[in-house]
């Protein structure tokens, strides 16, 4: 029944998965959000009442992907939009940040200032399954259970991997 099926739009979307293979494809989000702009796919990745996302690969075949098999996804119209900080209450903080499986990513992550998130162990500990990392091509939504250890870094050492 229509009445009751909500519209959703694709967004291009590329993952690694836990077994090494890449995934690329098409995912779906939600049209309007509850905040009534765009639906995002990165709120998809974070609920946790969905265990599998549909994906329609490049042969338009439709492949659901268990999300605990999803190492990161980086999506085409998610630049940053999605991780809505005030600037005066947040700070960028660089960081050298190894997967499972000796992968290493350079970014920055964007923590909290308040009093109780203020330290990056606090940050990592209490955010969602997937955590946005920004990097020089956007933002990697990194499954939190998929970090082996993070490292701070200097500004500069960051922006010179890039």
């Amino acid at each position: 029944m229509n009445l009751y099926r909500v519209p959703m739009r694709t967004v291009a979307v590329e993952m690694l998965m836990d077994n090494g293979q890449s995934l690329a494809g098409d995912a779906f989000a939600c049209e309007v959000g509850p905040d009534g702009r765009p639906g995002r796919l990165s709120d998809r990745l974070n609920d946790r009442g969905e265990a599998f996302l549909p994906i329609r690969d490049g042969r338009g075949d439709e492949v659901l992907v268990h999300k605990s098999g999803i190492v990161w996804a980086r999506m085409e119209s998610e630049t940053g939009e999605s991780v809505e900080l005030d600037a005066l209450a947040s700070r960028r903080v660089p960081v050298r940040m190894t997967l499972i499986g000796g992968v290493v990513r350079l970014g920055e992550f964007q923590v909290w200032e308040r009093e109780a998130a203020a330290r990056l162990v606090d940050f990592l500990n209490s955010t969602e399954r997937f955590v946005p990392l920004y990097d020089a091509d956007g933002v990697l939504w990194v499954q939190r259970r998929q970090i082996l250890c993070v490292r701070r870094i200097a500004a500069r050492d960051s922006a010179a991997a890039s």
